[in-house]
């Protein structure tokens, strides 16, 4: 039971992490004022790319 416990905290633990480095790359890579239409077009294909590969 211990082992599940562990194996569940880390699953959420990841998936903590895995939002925080979604979250950071839209504001860097997509939402960024500064970004021209290419360079947002770009960050969304490279998360789209990640996100199916995330399962």
């Amino acid at each position: 039971m211990a082992v599940l416990q562990q194996a569940a905290a880390v699953r959420g633990a990841l998936g903590g992490l895995v939002e925080a480095l979604i979250l950071q790359h839209l504001e860097h890579h997509v939402a960024a004022p500064h970004l021209d239409a290419a360079a947002r077009r770009k960050g969304a294909d490279e998360l789209i790319s990640i996100l199916g590969r995330y399962k």
